[in-house]
């Protein structure tokens, strides 16, 4: 029989989907770097799309999206729901996508440079990859180890991987400054069960969340609870230009 895949992180995947600010700011990160159409519908692909939070609110703007989802039960309410469904990234052609986007989930995955490099090859030439991973180590917890976090970032790292695998970094930077210090706190506080708060997810995406982005600017090279990659595979035209301010 061939073998069942189920993500270990479900419960505070389901406790993140509460958090309607910050997932509404992830969909805005990634729709900022969606090509604009000249002809043809621009190619997206959620990688990793789990529950499709983020597909959902990409579709409320029109913006068609396949997603590839190892788990198996995720994977088929995503294709009850319409969407263009694959299980691993060996079933997708190359020079496929105009814009990849990892949230929160490039750090499930053991040999993170090999990922990348493949990324790059389903790209389409000009194409942009995202990823939004966790950052600095020293504030990996049981929730890291609950959900099968490999590891937490920074941006030297990131840069790395996208120089390694041939790509031009466009944006480089930490995110939630704020998200850096609840992250502070619930290391302090970690009683190993690796577990979130709904309600102190609620509390957090409804009064403080909203405060972050805005102080991001200040402190995007120091601190963030995230780290933010765009990078670019070489090869096209318009879209694709550099944007390195923030490298």
């Amino acid at each position: 029989m061939p073998k069942v895949f189920q993500y270990t992180g479900k419960d505070n995947l389901e406790t993140m989907g509460v958090a309607v600010k910050y997932n509404d700011h992830l969909g805005f990160l990634v729709r900022r770097e969606i090509p604009p159409s000249v002809g043809a519908v621009p190619s997206v692909l959620d990688f990793g799309a789990g529950m499709g939070v983020t597909s959902d609110l990409l579709r409320t703007h029109g913006i068609g999206v396949s997603c590839l989802e190892p788990d198996d039960e995720f994977r088929s309410d995503l294709a009850d729901r319409g969407y263009p469904v694959f299980k691993d990234v060996s079933d997708i052609e190359e020079s496929s996508y105009d814009l990849i986007y990892l949230l929160n989930v490039l750090e499930h995955i053991e040999d993170d440079a090999l990922m990348v490099k493949r990324l790059n090859a389903i790209l389409k030439p000009g194409g942009r990859l995202l990823v939004y991973v966790p950052a600095f180590q020293f504030l990996y917890s049981s929730r890291d180890r609950k959900v099968g976090h490999y590891c937490r970032y920074r941006r030297g790292r990131l840069r790395s991987l996208a120089q390694a695998a041939g790509m031009e970094i466009n944006r480089l930077e930490y995110c939630d400054p704020l998200g850096f210090f609840a992250a502070i706190a619930y290391r302090l506080r970690d009683h190993g069960d690796g577990r979130l708060s709904e309600a102190k997810v609620r509390f957090f995406d409804k009064y403080l969340f909203p405060l972050s982005p805005p102080l991001q600017p200040l402190l995007r090279r120091v601190l963030g609870k995230n780290v933010l990659l765009v990078a670019t595979k070489p090869g096209g035209t318009g879209h694709e230009a550099v944007e390195r301010r923030a490298t």
